[in-house]
């Protein structure tokens, strides 16, 4: 009798196991197909990138260079501008740049933002 109820026991785990790894591979599947027809995906994984790395610059302070896509024109035309960001408190999807020439303040559009590069400040040993 215990014989019988371990064997079906057993025969419960395997398909239960089968179950969750059909249903994982199935899942896989679905996202692996969505984000190929998806280019949103894409975008918005772009986008998390650029405000992870300004989120950094913001924290330590540092330099950095942006290339801005410009809206107004119908050609894809870019734009670099460099300075130190700071974090827009009143809109989230903007940020803060004080650029560095002229220390003017520039309010800029995160989904204007193509690239970020951060200059790290080499600090000087004496």
């Amino acid at each position: 009798m215990k014989l019988e109820v371990m064997v079906m026991e057993e025969k419960q785990d395997k398909s239960a196991n089968i179950k969750r790894f059909t249903k994982q591979v199935s899942l896989s599947s679905q996202k692996i197909l969505a984000a190929f027809f998806d280019d949103s995906l894409k975008d918005k994984e772009k986008k998390e990138k650029i405000c992870r790395q300004l989120d950094v610059a913001i924290r330590n302070k540092e330099l950095v260079v942006i290339q801005l896509r410009l809206t107004n024109s119908a050609l894809p035309e870019f734009e670099t501008v460099a300075g130190f960001v700071y974090r827009n408190k009143n809109s989230p999807a903007q940020i803060i740049l004080r650029s560095l020439p002229s220390q003017t303040l520039r309010m800029i559009a995160i989904k204007d933002i193509l690239k970020v590069s951060i200059l790290h400040q080499r600090i000087a040993r004496a």
